[in-house]
């Protein structure tokens, strides 16, 4: 949900502004992902019995989440552009 306040902090232009209703939106929706994913994910992954009673699969889960986040910022990295100026 993060990456909606992000997105409209990058879309803002100082010349053109942003009323307050642009910023409120993506408050509100970012709030909302967050509970969809709250409900939908984390507390399914948090409370599944078999993640619960095993510590070699909450590690090996905690691992691959790991993984996956540094591997998406480092693609993330690639293929943004250098700022010339």
């Amino acid at each position: 949900h993060w990456p909606v306040l992000l997105m409209i902090f990058w879309s803002y232009v100082p010349a053109l502004g942003h009323p307050v209703e642009f910023g409120l939106a993506g408050v509100l929706i970012s709030a909302g992902l967050a509970m969809v994913t709250l409900r939908f994910v984390e507390t399914p992954l948090r409370f599944a019995p078999k993640i619960r009673t095993s510590p070699s699969r909450s590690l090996a889960l905690g691992g691959v989440a790991t993984a996956l986040a540094v591997s998406t910022g480092l693609a993330l990295l690639a293929v943004t552009p250098t700022p010339v100026g």
